[in-house]
């Protein structure tokens, strides 16, 4: 589903995640979320105060972008076919609809700062410089 939408473009996933939304509460502002798209826009760009721009492989905006739109896509499908089940109102849907943008921005982009360095998803290269342990013979 996600062919239907260009997941490499913040702003039409922007539109799309809105146009979910307002379709399932039509006077809710949609503020909340603009406002974390351009945000997630500005993280991967490496223009937010203190990360770098990103340069991973598979947690790319594209793959942060497709998740936030299912989240959207689940939600409303949620809402639609719920039955006698409590409907979300719509700060509650908001929510976990960002979720997926606040989630993995701030995991493996943060600068080096000397006192504080992330260790997210590093590989593990270090090996022990000496042997521990009983040798038998």
């Amino acid at each position: 589903m996600s062919s239907l939408i260009n997941t490499t473009d913040p702003q039409v996933v922007n539109d799309e995640v809105d146009r979910i939304y307002l379709d399932l509460y039509p006077s809710a502002p949609t503020r909340p979320l603009d406002h974390a798209f351009r945000d997630l826009t500005r993280l991967y760009r490496g223009e937010f105060p203190g990360y770098r721009r990103c340069d991973t492989a598979y947690h790319d905006v594209q793959h942060v972008l497709d998740v936030t739109l299912a989240m959207a896509r689940l939600i409303d499908g949620y809402e639609r076919t719920r039955g006698g089940t409590p409907a979300f109102n719509a700060r509650s849907a908001a929510v976990p609809a960002a979720w997926p943008m606040a989630k993995q921005g701030p995991e493996t982009r943060a600068e080096d700062w000397p006192s504080c360095v992330m260790e997210a998803q590093r590989p593990a290269t270090n090996r022990l410089s000496i042997a521990f342990g009983t040798i038998m013979r």
